[in-house]
């Protein structure tokens, strides 16, 4: 929730917890790309991965040389 008001960043990075087998294990997303809902409907899943945290800028363990994937909210 707290993205999501008026001062939204232009760009929030999503970082995944380690799993096994896991490829990706950080995107970007852009969040005037989600659409607003109701109360009832209890936010948005972005994904079935554990997140590790969700910055507005990259921190300190995010890696610029590995495959990072734009999330696609649709």
């Amino acid at each position: 929730m707290l993205f999501l008001e008026p001062d939204t960043p232009p760009l929030l990075y999503i970082r995944y917890k380690p799993a096994p087998y896991q490829k990706i294990n950080q995107q970007t997303c852009d969040p005037s790309q989600v659409e607003v809902k109701g109360a009832k409907a209890r936010g948005r899943q972005i994904s079935i991965k554990d997140v590790a945290s969700i910055t507005s800028k990259p921190t300190r363990g995010w890696d610029e040389e590995a495959a990072t994937t734009k999330l696609l909210l649709v």
